[in-house]
């Protein structure tokens, strides 16, 4: 009994180690990637979350808009990535906070290299931690560098900023 019993674990780990090692692939620094075959996740972290749904219709994928002149960014944009495609002068004016929801996020990218500004609506938030007024603009000038923003009930909360943002008023 002990014996088929002892058997019985062996096998059913043996299963199960297989199949944990198809869904995981270890990386570099201790990191490693879920998922199997086309749908490979990504290692999620606390301020970001990514995923590659490439060949796939399920999965995590963010919608990019490339904007090539300024736009304003509304409620149906929740969970985009609002790109800032070309150089020159742009500015994605943000919803009122009174439109969105707690939670609603939004990423502005500046794949461009573009003179980007991110306003709030009007006078109704600040960008917490990179104004210093309601209604103060951000703005960023380098291509490739990026900041989610959500709506909480504080303002606009930036999560996880690449490169340089600053107070444009």
């Amino acid at each position: 009994m002990k014996r088929t019993l002892w058997l019985t674990l062996v096998v059913v780990l043996a299963i199960v180690g297989y199949a944990w090692a198809e869904q995981y692939l270890a990386t570099a620094n201790g990191k490693g990637l879920i998922g199997k075959d086309g749908i490979r996740w990504r290692a999620i972290y606390a301020q970001t979350l990514s995923g590659d749904a490439t060949g796939s219709s399920s999965g995590f994928m963010m919608s990019v808009a490339d904007k090539t002149a300024s736009y304003s960014v509304s409620a149906a944009d929740c969970g985009k990535v609002i790109n800032a495609s070309t150089s020159g002068t742009k500015e994605f004016d943000l919803p009122a906070v009174t439109a969105v929801s707690n939670g609603w996020f939004v990423v502005v990218a500046n794949g461009g290299g573009a003179t980007l500004t991110v306003n709030p609506y009007a006078t109704d938030s600040t960008i917490l931690g990179l104004t210093n007024a309601a209604g103060d603009a951000i703005s960023n000038s380098t291509a490739g560098n990026s900041m989610m923003l959500i709506k909480t009930s504080s303002g606009w909360q930036p999560l996880a900023p690449y490169g340089t943002w600053s107070d444009a008023n």
